[in-house]
Order: C-alpha cells, then structure tokens, then sequence
C-alpha cells in the first residue's frame, strides 16, 4: 500500500510482548487516563485513551520503553531518542460493533503512526481521496504485527466481530 501503510514482519516473542503491553494497559493506563473523548468520536463506538508525555512523564516513559522494544525487535530502524520529544500515544479500544469513519489526522495533526495490534482482530480499510473527503472503499487489510499507517490518508475502522479490538497508536508528529 505505498504511500499509505506498511507492516513490519513482527518476531519471535511478539505475542507475549504484545500480551504484557495489554496487561499493562489494564493495570496502569485504563483507571489513569480514562476515555478521552475529545476528538469527535462517539464513545459507544471506541474509546480513546491518551498519554501525552506532560500529562504523565513517568507512565508515558513506561510506554516508550515497551514501544521501542517493539519497534526495534519488529526491525524498524528508527533513532527513537531523536523524536522522543514529539510522540504520543495512544491506546483504541473498539467494542464488537465499534467503528471509525474514514477519516485523516484532521483533529491531531502527525504525520505517520505506529500502530501495534493488541486485541482482536485488526483490519483497517482504505479509501480514495475526492476532492478531500473519502471516496471509494480501496481495499480492507487485516494486520497481526505492528505497522506503520500514514495518517494523512483517508483510512477507517469496522470491527464486525464479536470480540473487542483494541491497538496501540504512537503517533509520529514528525
């Protein structure tokens, strides 16, 4: 999908990583952050759960930590520390039944994301541009490692499955 999308070939333990990141989710970020709503979205649909490093420096440098050992484990050769100062994250949790319209970083401006699956099954759909609003459905992918996602392309979410799905974004404002 140039311009739009590429999944990293994941490794060997990235399920149990992936299982910890979650637990984690469940056990510091969920009660903490709360759903964080803002951006639009109907809360019946998914939540949002924001870590912004000035809102919590120490829980944000929990994630960060876990992230690059994805990310440099998946093989992504980024310099982590150079762009440290302009991430953030953010945990999408969608219900069975739970969508995002398509849609681009209109609301919170980056330029790329990180996207690691956490639970269920994570499709993503992308659709043409018209005259800057969704066109056609282009194609549907359904990814198991972490990806990166250009946000400025007009993508969405469907989760008809009977589970929850939940990822992990790490945006990339630069």
């Amino acid at each position: 999908f140039e311009d739009r999308y590429a999944e990293t070939k994941g490794y060997d333990s990235f399920a149990a990583d992936k299982e910890e990141l979650s637990n984690f989710f469940e056990t510091k970020v969920k009660e903490k952050i709360g759903d964080h709503a803002v951006i639009g979205t109907n809360p019946k649909d998914q939540t949002i759960y924001n870590v912004c490093y000035d809102c919590n420096i120490p829980l944000w440098n929990e994630i960060y930590n876990r992230v690059v050992n994805i990310g440099t484990n998946s093989g992504v050769k980024l310099n982590w520390d150079e762009i440290k100062h302009v991430i953030r994250f953010t945990f999408i949790w969608f219900p069975p039944g739970g969508l995002l319209p398509p849609h681009t970083a209109e609301k919170f401006r980056a330029l790329s994301a990180f996207n690691i699956p956490l639970r269920g099954k994570t499709e993503i759909d992308f659709y043409e541009h018209v005259d800057n609003r969704p066109g056609d459905a282009i194609e549907k992918h359904e990814y198991f490692n972490p990806s990166f996602l250009n946000v400025n392309r007009f993508h969405g979410v469907f989760n008809n499955t009977d589970e929850e799905r939940m990822i992990l974004k790490t945006h990339l404002l630069t």
